[in-house]
């Protein structure tokens, strides 16, 4: 994977990465090396982004709140709520020499990674917008099949990086996380049955996950399809 190989080659003591897709802001790394130094125990440090379409214009910020709680920005990261794209990590070069990304897990690299970096020590964010990123539908998103088993051992690598036990988060939470992951990917890729499948396999991890918002949203969306599903479908189409 050409990350590891750029981390394995880099000599200074900060390693950031940048999508070939993806913009930084002038001040993105002067902002998060400042953001680190300011806190000796940080290990890295993340820019909010604007996602951007395939003509640079800018489409929604996603910002942060100005309150940062670490413990409970370990739980998301545990269920996919907190969830940093590596174009917006800084970080120490001890910690990512330790680490590296998975190559066994292609679309869910960034999950463990960060999972497993989170153990080792605070990412702290930088509370400005320094990252402009392409939303984009195909790339690893086209091979659903593929991204699905990525993301079913990903959330096994997750617990066992002990990360969940740290924040008392329980292993079942993560597991069934991944399987509405995946109906999400199958949602995107109008996979409608194999969508509903997995929210079943969701239930019977533990059937607490049908008082999570996020299944009924799938489960609608899958239902009912809506303008994302298409224009993936659309995209899929042109490539194919």
């Amino acid at each position: 994977m050409g990350r590891n190989k750029g981390v394995q080659s880099s000599k200074f003591n900060l390693v950031a990465f940048l999508d070939s897709d993806d913009i930084w802001l002038p001040h993105h790394l002067v902002t998060c090396a400042e953001t680190i130094s300011k806190n000796p125990s940080a290990i890295g440090a993340f820019g909010d982004f604007e996602y951007i379409d395939r003509q640079s214009k800018k489409r929604r910020s996603e910002l942060r709140c100005a309150r940062f709680d670490a413990i409970e920005f370990s739980k998301g990261l545990c269920v996919m709520d907190s969830l940093i794209h590596p174009s917006r990590l800084v970080i120490v070069r001890p910690a990512i020499e330790a680490t590296l990304f998975d190559e066994r897990i292609p679309g869910c690299e960034d999950w463990l990674l960060t999972a497993q970096l989170l153990t080792k020590g605070q990412i702290l964010p930088t509370h400005k917008r320094t990252v402009l990123m392409r939303q984009s539908l195909d790339g690893t998103f086209g091979q659903t099949s593929k991204l699905n088993k990525s993301i079913e051992l990903a959330a096994l690598l997750v617990i066992d990086s002990g990360l969940p036990e740290l924040v008392s988060v329980p292993p079942w939470r993560v597991l069934a996380t991944g399987k509405l992951q995946c109906a999400y990917i199958d949602y995107l890729a109008a996979n409608k049955l194999s969508g509903i499948l997995n929210l079943l396999r969701s239930i019977r991890i533990n059937a607490k996950v049908v008082s999570w918002r996020r299944f009924w949203i799938i489960l609608l969306r899958l239902v009912i399809p809506t303008g994302i599903a298409k224009a993936f479908r659309k995209s899929v189409k042109v490539r194919h």
